[in-house]
């Protein structure tokens, strides 16, 4: 309740607006889009120098955190609006991160683990660099060669 009695004292509106509303320059109350609010979080990073976002992570987020409050996978599923079971994909790694594997010695680690499955979560969590990732010279965060670049949509 706090959050949303803030959000009425920074953006007072009519009671008919849209919740999440902004003003734009002339004082004209405007429904927050995606496209808006990706628009203004891109503005921050890129002034960071942190790159830019497409949103999505925004949704993989969302379900990392409810499945953390052991919110049922099919309510995160509909939540997400996921209409695929590629929201499984995160459970399986937020599991994983979760309760990682006892590994007694690193000879024990290949027998364990099923490592391409493991390297591929580690380049998806960007814990280890690989030769499709290069750290950017002005911050430790990676950013990918091969695929499309991040933007606004």
């Amino acid at each position: 309740m706090v959050a949303l009695r803030n959000l009425a004292r920074v953006v007072p509106a009519p009671a008919d607006a849209p919740l999440f509303s902004w003003r734009d320059r002339a004082g004209e109350v405007r429904p927050m889009t995606r496209d808006a609010a990706l628009k203004h979080i891109n503005s921050i990073f890129e002034a960071w120098n942190w790159g830019t976002s497409f949103g999505h992570s925004f949704r993989i987020g969302g379900a990392s955190f409810m499945l953390s409050q052991k919110i049922d996978p099919e309510i995160v599923r509909l939540l997400g609006r996921w209409k695929s079971l590629a929201y499984e994909t995160y459970i399986r790694a937020f599991e994983q991160r979760r309760r990682p594997p006892r590994v007694d010695s690193a000879s024990q680690l290949g027998r364990r683990l099923d490592l391409p499955r493991v390297r591929s979560q580690l380049r998806w969590g960007q814990a280890q660099p690989s030769s499709k990732y290069r750290a950017s010279s002005t911050s430790t965060r990676q950013t990918r060669l091969d695929g499309p670049q991040m933007g606004v949509k």
